[in-house]
């Protein structure tokens, strides 16, 4: 009789650990996959609006670092809007930079306004293929984070 109370004493404990462990791995991949969700619903264009709606993805409940990962995520889309806003900005001044290449020619400028232009978009279409690959890296990464707490993305 002793040794089945002993049993039970140090048993029971440990299986009510595992279960809490087992309860606590369902609850997290419930919520990823609940974030997840939300995150599809965001949409995908590189807007103050997208990221604004990312930040709204309810988390609370997933683990660290999952979070971590999804907010790595979001960092990666906000340098896409601001490469896509800076890429807007240069294709409103396009017409302003080509007159004034043609005015700084006429008059024998050193000013090189086309140019620097040019060089400009060159830059920023740099910057755009650097945000791209980094917002397909975070996203992978939380790809890789819910798959460890067996959570189901969508492709």
């Amino acid at each position: 009789m002793r040794r089945i109370l002993s049993l039970l004493i140090v048993g029971l404990p440990i299986l009510a650990a595992a279960g809490c462990g087992v309860v606590k791995e369902a609850m997290y991949k419930s919520a990823i996959e609940k974030a997840i969700h939300e995150d599809a619903l965001t949409g995908k264009e590189p807007t103050s609006g997208h990221t604004d709606a990312m930040r709204k993805v309810d988390l609370s409940d997933c683990p660290r670092d999952f979070r971590i990962a999804y907010m790595n995520h979001i960092h990666a889309w906000d340098e896409a809007v601001a490469v896509y806003g800076a890429k807007m900005k240069l294709d409103t001044d396009e017409d302003a930079a080509a007159v004034g290449g043609i005015v700084a020619s006429l008059f024998g400028s050193d000013a090189t306004p086309w140019s620097d232009h040019v060089r400009a978009q060159q830059e920023v279409q740099k910057l755009a293929a650097v945000a791209s690959r980094d917002i397909s890296s975070t996203w992978r990464q939380v790809e890789s984070v819910a798959s460890k707490y067996g959570a189901q993305v969508a492709q």
